[in-house]
């Protein structure tokens, strides 16, 4: 009888999430016990809430603070739109015997899986990831652990940066070498990291380059959990909003960052001769990319792969443009470093607007300005909308091009 009720756990789970494993998972597996060897239920919850942190730094002693997210220029008015947004304050936190788990930025603490990501979305599948997640709703989640390995010490955990996404590496880890940096209580304690950054050789330069106090690096392997006597971590610099409609989405990004990012690379960046690029993705994600492409090499624009430059040259690129055109994507992300008088034409359908937004919020604070080019999605390969196909909307394309540069507009 037990082995036909552990059989149906697994095949339940193998295929997804649904209401028989719920049920199974909340009768069966009670206060976090490992009742059938690798299936384990826990609450959720963020960090900041818990009980359990200790925090050795913190912004405010309140429990949020306001910032305010900007939105991209659209067509036809062009204006500017604001909105604000509740967030957590900076903090470094500690936890005694804590569980690390890699590829994401959430622990384990006692009976909780910890991420500030489950204060503003309850989606686990996002915060999570599918590795070891195999079921889940608005409070619980259930992991299937295969090894647990123990770490003796001290360290900060510095994992998830999006399978080395540049918008993942700059937001979900370098970010936080900000509080990093300025807290000599932990300068001397290693960090621990994905074992994929080991071979990202973007990854390691920007590592190089963000972390002042060339902390030694720990790399953890995918397929287990590490059970960590004590672990520093530390908090987001943004935040994203899941809203009922995927078109309203909002990101935060903090401007704290951004100045500390522009100003580690600001003396390691170069003059570049290309002052207006289209980015080429090659993905075929911009089903007229070659379209959008032609149109603006009759522009004047240069067309460009990023990844085929090193990563200071690709900077640099950023760096000294006038004009950036692309389909939305992580390359975006460097536009940290554009200058006050930039423009950015980011070309997305209205389900990634909230990814536009956080473009925006980017350059707000530096004095570029982004806007947005609507495109038509055309198809979805069920991965989300990380999976969707679009057309760039040509005529408006054109019309933002003459706002631009007809207008002479600054």
């Amino acid at each position: 009888m037990m082995k036909r009720i552990l059989d149906t756990i697994h095949s339940v789970a193998d295929r997804g999430i649904d209401k028989i494993e719920k049920i199974i998972a909340n009768k069966l597996l009670i206060s976090n016990k490992n009742c059938f060897g690798d299936l384990m239920k826990y609450k959720t919850s963020s960090i900041f809430d818990s009980p359990k942190a200790d925090f050795i730094y913190r912004e405010s002693t309140g429990k949020c603070i306001y910032n305010v997210v900007s939105k991209p220029r659209t067509y036809p008015d062009f204006k500017e739109e604001r909105m604000d947004i509740a967030c957590f304050p900076d903090y470094i936190s500690a936890f005694n015997n804590a569980k690390v788990l890699p590829g994401t930025d959430a622990i384990i603490k006692d009976t909780a899986v910890l991420s500030d990501r489950f204060a503003y979305d309850k989606d686990a599948s996002v915060v999570l990831g599918v590795r070891m997640l195999k079921s889940f709703d608005k409070e619980n989640v259930v992991l299937r652990v295969k090894k647990t390995e123990r770490l003796k010490g001290t360290y900060i955990d510095l994992c998830y940066c999006g399978g080395g996404n540049i918008w993942h590496m700059s937001y979900d880890m370098l970010s936080k070498f900000r509080l990093i940096n300025s807290c000599d209580s932990i300068k001397n304690i290693p960090i621990l990291m994905d074992e994929g950054i080991k071979t990202n050789r973007f990854a390691r330069h920007y590592i190089d380059c963000f972390d002042q106090h060339k902390h030694r690096i720990i790399y953890l392997k995918s397929d287990r959990l590490y059970d960590v006597e004590k672990v520093y971590t530390v908090s987001l610099s943004y935040i994203f909003m899941r809203s009922k409609k995927q078109c309203e989405d909002m990101f935060f990004i903090s401007n704290k960052f951004t100045v500390f990012a522009r100003d580690i690379m600001r003396n390691k960046l170069h003059a570049s001769k290309t002052r207006r690029f289209f980015i080429q993705r090659g993905d075929k994600r911009l089903v007229n990319e070659e379209e959008v492409a032609s149109y603006l090499r009759n522009k004047g624009f240069e067309v460009i792969r990023p990844e085929k430059f090193s990563l200071i040259d690709e900077l640099s690129l950023f760096y000294d443009a006038e004009c950036v055109v692309g389909a939305i994507g992580a390359a975006f992300t460097n536009s940290l470093y554009v200058k006050n008088k930039c423009n950015l034409i980011c070309i997305a359908p209205k389900e990634r607007i909230g990814l536009v937004n956080s473009y925006a919020t980017i350059t707000k604070g530096i004095g570029a300005k982004v806007y947005y080019c609507r495109a038509e999605t055309v198809s979805n390969d069920g991965t989300g909308t990380q999976g969707l196909k679009f057309r760039a909307n040509m005529s408006e394309l054109e019309k933002i091009y003459d706002y631009l540069f007809s207008c002479c507009v600054q």
